[in-house]
C-alpha cells in the first residue's frame, strides 16, 4: 500500500469564557522513500484560527504492539489556503522517517490551542474512534482476525472480521455484499474461511460518508499459519527502499 486516505469528522470543545467553537478535519497520508508525508487539512471558524497553535501527529503501528509516539519534534504550524467571512480551510503538511518497512502507521492529528488544549478530531469510522491517516508503503495487511458470518440480509452476506487483539490488529470491518463477490476476495469457497484467521489487502475510503464503505478491499487470504500474530518487521534501509519501487 503507497497511499491512503482517512477522513472527517467535527470536534467541539468549550472554555470558560467563551463559546463552543468547532474544527473538522481530515488527514492523508503517502510514502516518500523512507518518508511518510502526512497532509492534514480542515475548517475552523475564522475566530477560532489565531487561536490554533499548530497540529502533532500521534503514531501508533498496525499489527505489531509499539508504544504510540508524537511526531514529529515540536508543533507544525497551520497555513491558510482560503479565508472567507466565517470559515478558515487551513492545511499542514508533515513529513517523519518511516520507522520500519512492512508495517501500516495510524497518523492521528492532535491539534494545540493557545490556551495549551490539546484536541484529537473524533470519527466513528477509525477502529480507535479518530481522524487518522492510514500509511503502509508495501504490499502488507490493513487489518487481521477470523471472518464471522454474522447473517444474512435480502440474500447478501453479511460478514465481519473480529480483530487480533493482543497483536495489536485495531481495525473494525463489517462488510455486506453477495456471496460471488465475497468469493472473488477470496479466491475459493467462502464457507471455507468462516471461522478462520485472515488477512485483509486493501485501503481505507472516505468512511465518513453515511451509508459508504469504510475500506476498498482488494483480497482476503488466509493469514500466516493460519494464526493470530504480529506482522514480522526488519528496519527500514535505502537497499529496501529502492526494490520496493523498482
Amino acid at each position: 500500500m503507497r497511499f491512503a486516505v482517512v477522513l472527517l469528522l467535527i470536534v467541539c470543545w468549550g472554555h470558560a469564557e467563551a463559546s463552543t467553537v468547532s474544527l473538522t478535519a481530515r488527514a492523508r497520508g503517502e510514502c516518500e522513500g523512507a518518508e511518510h508525508r502526512i497532509i492534514v487539512t480542515g475548517t475552523t471558524n475564522v475566530d477560532v484560527f489565531p487561536q490554533l497553535v499548530g497540529v502533532s501527529l500521534v503514531r501508533l503501528s498496525v499489527g505489531i504492539c509499539e508504544p504510540e509516539e508524537i511526531v514529529p519534534d515540536g508543533i507544525v504550524p497551520l497555513e491558510i489556503v482560503d479565508a472567507g467571512p466565517y470559515l478558515i480551510e487551513f492545511s499542514a503538511s508533515i513529513v517523519v522517517a518511516a520507522p520500519q518497512s512492512g508495517v501500516n502507521y495510524r497518523y492521528l492529528p492532535r491539534f494545540v490551542h493557545a490556551e495549551e488544549l490539546q484536541v484529537t478530531v473524533s470519527s466513528g469510522c477509525a477502529g480507535n474512534g479518530f481522524v487518522s491517516a492510514l500509511v503502509g508503503c508495501e504490499d502488507i495487511p490493513l487489518h487481521r482476525g477470523e471472518l464471522v458470518l454474522i447473517g444474512f440480509v435480502d440474500g447478501e452476506l453479511v460478514y465481519g472480521i473480529s480483530a487480533c487483539e493482543e497483536d495489536c490488529w485495531t481495525e473494525v470491518i463489517c462488510n455486506q455484499m453477495n456471496a460471488a463477490a465475497l468469493e472473488e476476495l477470496l479466491g475459493s469457497d467462502w464457507t471455507t474461511y468462516v471461522g478462520q484467521i485472515v488477512d485483509v489487502f486493501g485501503d481505507r475510503v472516505n468512511c465518513a460518508m453515511i451509508g459508504g464503505d469504510m475500506y476498498e478491499i482488494s483480497r482476503i487470504e488466509v493469514a500466516p499459519g493460519g494464526n493470530c500474530g504480529p506482522v514480522p518487521v526488519r528496519e527500514t534501509s535505502w537497499g529496501t527502499i529502492k526494490r520496493m519501487f523498482r
